[in-house]
């Protein structure tokens, strides 16, 4: 997510806050996954 922000040049908590709406809206669909070597051991 914080590469999208970066990339629309806009602040992380607005896109995640769009992403949550779309997602609601059935537009996109949004996986969460940890980053490499952060994970459930």
């Amino acid at each position: 997510m914080t590469a999208l922000a970066e990339r629309v040049n806009r602040d992380r908590s607005s896109v995640s806050r769009d992403l949550t709406i779309l997602e609601k809206a059935g537009i996109v669909s949004v996986k969460t996954r940890p980053h490499p070597g952060h994970g459930i051991i």
